[in-house]
């Protein structure tokens, strides 16, 4: 198996910064629905307990922090996706900033891609090797325009 040069790992990071994302919806979920069952308690019971307070305490703390949690990786990958489609905006070839837009902006397949390039599956992975190797060169451009430091190393 090939190595993954810095490029594809700067490309994929924000196929995973979503996932994450989806993760801690997912979590951000489970802390409403505590603090639904302990609303509900609570208005059963007619009033809080010592222990009722502090867990609805805990679940609404929980929502809060989530939150922001949530805001800042939603702002993180709308920065990482506005410096792709500003690399992918550099590709010479109209075909390459389409594929690699829908591949790593817009997730889609390699079947998906196919069809709407319309043109074979082989012809999309060559295609993408070749814009692979441009988006590197325009990442290595604007790391060096950047310095070493700069947006573009993630």
């Amino acid at each position: 198996m090939k190595k993954k040069t810095e490029v594809q790992r700067w490309l994929e990071s924000a196929r995973l910064l979503e996932e994450s994302i989806r993760c801690d919806l997912d979590d951000l979920a489970a802390y409403r629905s505590s603090a639904e069952k302990r609303t509900a308690m609570l208005s059963l019971t007619g009033g809080a307990t010592a222990t009722g307070e502090r867990t609805m305490e805990d679940a609404v703390i929980g929502i809060v922090l989530q939150k922001e949690k949530i805001r800042e990786k939603l702002a993180r990958l709308e920065a990482l996706e506005q410096e792709m489609m500003s690399i992918f905006g550099r590709l010479a070839d109209p075909a390459q900033r389409q594929l690699m837009t829908l591949r790593y902006v817009k997730e889609r397949s390699w079947l998906y891609i196919a069809e709407k390039l319309n043109i074979s599956r082989a012809t999309v992975y060559r295609l993408h090797e070749a814009a692979l190797r441009e988006v590197e060169k325009l990442y290595e451009e604007e790391r060096s325009a950047r310095g070493k430091g700069g947006t573009a190393s993630g």
